[in-house]
């Protein structure tokens, strides 16, 4: 597995993880600490600590919720990535 699939999968796995610190773990094997993620319906968030709380309030709606990587491409430094949201038993 390349460098760049891994770190979406470390990525999309955080989403799944109810521990904070856990997760927190998994945003320092996958992003930069100085990153943006946006919600293009809603918002924007910058660093762990506002991210991992967004990901609180998922869990929340989607109790073992998460998302899985079911698409993957790579081409001169950019990739794409297709998922699906899954519930707490992997399905979709």
């Amino acid at each position: 597995m390349d460098i760049h699939k891994k770190t979406w999968e470390v990525y999309a796995r955080s989403w799944s993880e109810v521990t904070p610190e856990k997760r927190k773990n998994l945003f320092a094997q996958s992003l930069d600490p100085e990153f943006s993620y946006t919600d293009p319906m809603t918002l924007t968030l910058h660093g762990f600590e506002a991210l991992s709380g967004y990901m609180d309030q998922f869990q929340n709606l989607f109790p073992g919720g998460g998302f899985e990587i079911t698409d993957y491409e790579f081409h001169h430094d950019k990739s794409i990535t297709s998922w699906n949201l899954v519930d707490a038993d992997k399905k979709v």
